[in-house]
């Protein structure tokens, strides 16, 4: 199981559906042990180092 679905609120959760792949399910379905459907998308913000600082 991904660490992304490792959610215990919801129980044991199973992938019905990947829209979206990067190095790992970006944009996907699952559902819980109850047939509850949920839509799971990962966002990343990044802060990235200026390569040239003014002087």
């Amino acid at each position: 199981m991904l660490q992304i679905l490792d959610i215990p609120e919801l129980g044991k959760l199973e992938i019905i559906e990947v829209y979206e792949y990067y190095d790992q399910p970006v944009l996907f379905s699952y559902k819980n042990a109850a047939g509850h459907l949920y839509l799971y998308t990962f966002l990343c913000t990044i802060t990235l180092s200026p390569i040239f600082k003014p002087k």
